[in-house]
């Protein structure tokens, strides 16, 4: 067969003012946390970029996240909590040489976040860093016929230790077994 080729990039650019957002409070005098209402507004500014590159039995891609997530104004400006400056992923798909067999492998970066880690010690809450990471899956699909389709999929496929929030540690790898049937 002819192998072709075609290559593509896409570039957007971003702003977003967000007003009243839900936010966590702490009530000293009660001892307990609830919502409210922010009082001043948000702001995300940013930019993805994405290459991709397909061929007759396969399809690479790259894609790239900036964002620059902020709070308040002046003074009272701060970062954003859990929203990396940098994300983005590298995908691979490839139709194997058996009729209906393929296969997609991807891995998702998470850039460097800030979160609040509460001492036991103390109610005073202090920022943290959060450490980058990669996260691997791989998927394998194979079309029975026209309605049937089989499959296999492995999340965190490198078994990756991660947190989105400090304290909660991000899921460990998972195997997933999947059929459909199109009408």
């Amino acid at each position: 067969s002819q192998f072709s080729r075609q290559l593509s990039a896409d570039f957007s650019v971003f702003t977003t003012r967000l007003e009243n957002e839900i936010t966590s409070v702490w009530d000293s005098a009660s001892g307990l946390s609830s919502v409210a209402n922010a009082s001043q507004d948000s702001r995300r500014d940013g930019f993805e970029a994405s290459l991709q590159w397909v061929a007759d039995t396969w399809q690479f891609t790259v894609h790239y996240s900036y964002l620059d997530a902020t709070s308040g104004d002046g003074a009272d400006q701060a970062v954003e909590l859990r929203r990396p400056n940098h994300s983005g992923s590298v995908t691979y798909r490839h139709s194997l040489a058996v009729q209906g067999l393929s296969v997609y492998i991807k891995a998702d970066y998470t850039g460097v976040r800030q979160d609040i880690f509460y001492p036991p010690t103390s109610f005073s809450g202090e920022v943290v860093s959060l450490d980058p990471y990669w996260l691997t899956s791989i998927n394998v699909n194979y079309d029975w016929n026209q309605q049937w389709q089989f499959g296999v999929r492995v999340d965190n496929a490198l078994s990756e230790d991660y947190e989105d929030i400090i304290g909660y540690r991000g899921a460990k790898r998972r195997f997933l077994v999947h059929t459909s049937y199109r009408f």
